[in-house]
């Protein structure tokens, strides 16, 4: 009796352990729904924003629309939820809209949007007007870097689709990387001239519209940087003598850890690299480290990341 009791609750906890790591593992499915769509947003670029809070929505509101930020619908709980929008940019007519198809995680760390623009057909009667579509989706707050793949869809032969890590070419050359981020080619850098840098600030943000690189190279534009990164207005002079230095801030996602700098230096057409090491961290909740370095100005300037690494790889 007692063997068969022990037997039962073992098979129970395998089963149980199967359950969670189906719901739990990669690959695994993240449910969203659609929260507003259009055609007319005053973002008119391609552009995929995440919005983490009632001040980042705030400001998204305002560019979208125009429209005073306390406008802005107060109906999202952002203690259980955050929303992604996503803008295909200025399209010369109407007949143009965008779709989010699935959201997977993909890696321990990394969901990955698959996300359609649906495109009209050749000879489709469409308005002659100026369109930018964009949709925004409601998302559960999830620990993780978001990634984009896109698709595309017309009304004649609808989405090119593709299994996961395959690879469309269109007619036209276009290449389109199913479930996956197109392949970074490698690149082969001489370096002839090491250049000094400094760090002239880490810490975290909590702000998605510094996410990323960003060049800073006069008062006015550190001020706006700041600002959107802290919340909080700059003032005065940060002491950087603009005509000799730039400042470059580095912020790499939710759930990474501080950037490391691994080159720093000049090719020999004047071109400056300047190359960080990016891996999991386990920071503040749904922060993001930033690293701002001072390095000197002049040189077309290019900033990349190296490989991820996952934490306790070397």
């Amino acid at each position: 009796m007692c063997v068969r009791y022990v037997a039962a609750l073992g098979a129970l906890l395998f089963a149980s352990m199967g359950f969670a790591q189906l719901r739990t593992g990669l690959d695994a499915t993240v449910s969203f729904s659609t929260y507003q769509e259009g055609q007319n947003s005053r973002i008119t670029r391609e552009s995929q924003i995440i919005l983490q809070t009632e001040g980042d929505f705030q400001r998204y509101w305002t560019q979208l629309t125009g429209r005073p930020a306390h406008e802005a619908p107060r109906d999202v709980d952002w203690n259980t939820h955050h929303l992604i929008a996503i803008h295909l940019g200025l399209r010369q007519t109407g007949g143009y809209r965008v779709s989010v198809r699935s959201i997977n995680r993909v890696h321990a760390n990394d969901l990955l949007v698959t996300w359609v623009e649906h495109q009209p057909a050749r000879d489709a009667m469409v308005a002659q007007v100026q369109t930018s579509p964009f949709v925004l989706i409601r998302v559960p707050r999830t620990a993780g870097v978001y990634r984009f793949s896109k698709e595309l869809a017309n009304a004649t032969s609808g989405t090119i689709g593709g299994a996961p890590g395959s690879v469309t070419t269109l007619p036209s050359g276009v290449k389109i990387y199913h479930g996956q981020a197109p392949p970074t080619p490698p690149v082969i850098v001489v370096i002839v001239e090491r250049i000094p840098y400094s760090t002239f600030y880490s810490g975290w943000t909590t702000s998605t519209n510094v996410l990323g690189v960003n060049v800073i190279t006069s008062d006015v534009e550190y001020s706006r940087f700041w600002s959107q990164a802290s919340g909080v207005q700059a003032s005065g002079s940060p002491g950087v003598d603009w005509s000799r230095e730039r400042l470059v801030a580095i912020a790499p996602g939710v759930g990474r850890a501080p950037v490391s700098i691994t080159t720093a230096g000049r090719t020999e057409t004047g071109e400056v690299i300047v190359r960080y090491r990016d891996s999991a961290g386990s920071g503040p909740q749904m922060a993001t480290p930033l690293t701002i370095l001072r390095i000197p100005a002049g040189g077309k300037l290019r900033v990349e990341p190296e490989a991820r690494i996952v934490r306790g790889s070397s």
